[in-house]
């Protein structure tokens, strides 16, 4: 066991394990350090998924802090379900007052006739 977890677990030296894994969650920014956001646009053209993805990316940008990560948007690993193509953008943030009003504002402006949007607050799964 060369993998410093392996040994770790065969060791059973649980401390260890989690101190080197709740470091690493801090410095990449990883729940329980951070609060995370997922969300998923869909439509039927890839390009109209990307492009309002893309517009949600620049507004978070314009009206969070600094500090507040945003990724994306990219394609998640299954980018089209049932004829709809799907974008993802990732928000890792401490403290962001303005972040519910600004998704909201962004979902009431949406054309639901053409795109959906999920939003999933402290996701297991990306």
């Amino acid at each position: 066991a060369n993998h410093p977890v392996l040994k770790q677990v065969t060791e059973n030296d649980y401390v260890s394990f989690y101190e080197r894994e709740i470091e690493h969650r801090k410095k990449a920014m990883m729940p329980p350090h951070v609060n995370m956001l997922a969300i998923t646009l869909s439509h039927m053209q890839l390009n109209q998924a990307n492009l309002k993805a893309s517009q949600l990316v620049k507004t978070l940008k314009k009206t969070l802090s600094k500090e507040t990560r945003i990724i994306g948007p990219m394609k998640p690993s299954m980018v089209r379900i049932k004829q709809r193509y799907r974008m993802h953008v990732i928000v890792k943030y401490h403290d962001e007052p303005v972040l519910l009003d600004v998704l909201n504002d962004f979902v009431k402006k949406l054309d639901h006739k053409h795109f959906n949007i999920q939003i999933n607050h402290h996701p297991t799964m990306l």
